[in-house]
């Protein structure tokens, strides 16, 4: 997700940053797209994958009702 804040990537761009196998990025983008918080738009045969913030806001701000401290 880090990596996904700084812009958006491919997931090529993806596997070699991360080390780990195409099927194992694939499987994680494919779960985050489905819970709403990476979005994906097609450029040619790229799939671009980006991070979407207000999910990630949403969620915060529902975390910070929870006093853990």
């Amino acid at each position: 997700m880090e990596l996904l804040h700084e812009r958006e990537r491919a997931v090529g761009e993806l596997v070699i940053e991360l080390d780990l196998a195409q099927r194992t990025v694939s499987r994680h983008l494919r779960t985050l797209c489905r819970a709403g918080v990476v979005s994906v738009r097609v450029d040619g045969r790229l799939r671009l994958y980006a991070l979407r913030a207000a999910p990630l806001a949403e969620l915060g701000g529902w975390l910070t009702r929870f006093d853990v401290g």
